[in-house]
């Protein structure tokens, strides 16, 4: 878990993760930046079952100067590279689940996590394991798993094999939107579920208070534990013909108000239109390199009601991300 000077955040953090903590015990290691007392006196406090690792800044990061006004996002790029290599170094690691500060996790958090990590080493196309849907404003089925192009961070797990990939090249900052980028996804892809198994709680912090309360304080989570929870087929490729046999069921559309009683898709011809129908649906519009968020091969899934609603671009989504934005 990373915190710096958030004790009342760190607080709460801790509390969920002591309700929901599993049985076989995993090493919990609370990697502060700074030395702010209150915050580190609360880490020690809970030694030995809790680990403090310090990180402190350094007065320089040579190659770049800050980009003014953005010091907060190099130091926290810094402080993920330094602890993560930290705990990888440790040949007993083999994943790393990583939090903030400002997440609650579900009762069924660990058990997802469980459930799903050995998917990140059976398969080579995978990135990350991730407990945040995006769009988790539209998700009622906890037992629907996805994957996406568009790393979604906030709750997850990594393997040593991919870090040891991204530790040589790891950012000065902006680190998770290098995650997005196509030179360290080649071609891989993340895991997430439809309903979120972790709720960010953090309205203060680097993101603004405005983007906070839009798209991050509306999402749904499972905040009770799933049953009989069955593994679903993650292949690419069979996950790829579920979801392309699905659109080509669904009734066409050209508004997503039309949505009714059956699975519906509206085609969007370019970045512009995708976020003209993402703000009208109050979800993130951002386009990345890899996709809007939370999208598989531009594709991105909704749940209204008891139905889908897929948004799906004319053309394929490397072709569409060479336009302009």
């Amino acid at each position: 878990m990373f915190t710096a000077n958030r004790p009342w955040y760190l607080r709460r953090a801790l509390r969920s993760l002591r309700r929901h903590w599993p049985e076989v015990s995993p090493l919990l290691v609370v990697s502060q930046d700074s030395a702010e007392p209150t915050t580190r006196a609360l880490i020690e406090s809970l030694a030995p079952e809790v680990k403090l690792l310090s990180y402190r800044e350094p007065t320089r990061i040579p190659g770049r100067a800050f980009r003014k006004g953005f010091t907060p996002y190099y130091r926290i790029a810094q402080h993920f590279g330094h602890s993560l290599s930290v705990i990888f170094a440790d040949t007993d690691v083999e994943r790393v689940i990583v939090l903030e500060d400002d997440i609650e996790i579900s009762p069924d958090f660990f058990p997802f996590m469980e459930r799903f990590g050995p998917e990140l080493e059976r398969r080579n196309d995978l990135l990350v394991l991730s407990a945040w849907n995006d769009h988790g404003q539209y998700a009622s089925c906890p037992n629907t798993v996805h994957r996406t192009d568009c790393f979604p961070g906030q709750g997850w797990m990594i393997t040593r094999a991919v870090w040891k990939s991204l530790e040589p090249i790891w950012p000065e900052a902006f680190w998770d939107e290098w995650m997005r980028s196509p030179e360290v996804r080649q071609g891989r892809q993340c895991l997430r579920p439809e309903l979120n198994r972790v709720r960010n709680f953090g309205r203060s912090g680097t993101g603004s208070s405005e983007f906070f309360d839009n798209y991050i304080a509306p999402l749904r989570w499972q905040d009770e534990p799933v049953e009989n929870a069955v593994l679903p087929e993650l292949s690419k490729d069979r996950y790829e013909s579920r979801l392309w046999s699905q659109i080509e069921k669904a009734e066409r559309l050209s508004h997503p108000d039309e949505l009714r009683d059956k699975d519906g898709v509206v085609v969007y011809r370019d970045n512009a239109e995708y976020r003209r129908l993402a703000e009208h649906l109050g979800i993130i519009s951002k386009c990345h390199e890899s996709g809007p968020r939370a999208a598989f091969k531009g594709v991105v899934i909704l749940r209204v009601r008891d139905v889908q609603l897929f948004l799906a671009p004319r053309t394929t989504w490397s072709e569409l991300s060479s336009e302009p934005l």
